[in-house]
């Protein structure tokens, strides 16, 4: 998982695509989303400070 920074006219050419826009402390910044996971976003004074993917084993 990488954070990539964007600005405005990309956010056009990501139809279609999944992925998720954090938009934190002036900074626009996406990433693609995982087939299958969980995405944590962890914030602190109101600022988001980690972005993590937490992908589990099936059995």
């Amino acid at each position: 998982m990488e954070l990539k920074v964007i600005g405005l006219s990309d956010i056009e050419k990501m139809q279609g695509e999944h992925c998720l826009i954090i938009i934190s402390n002036g900074q626009m910044k996406s990433v693609e989303l995982p087939s299958f996971g969980t995405i944590v976003i962890e914030s602190h004074c109101n600022k988001v400070k980690q972005v993590k993917e937490e992908v589990k084993q099936l059995f």
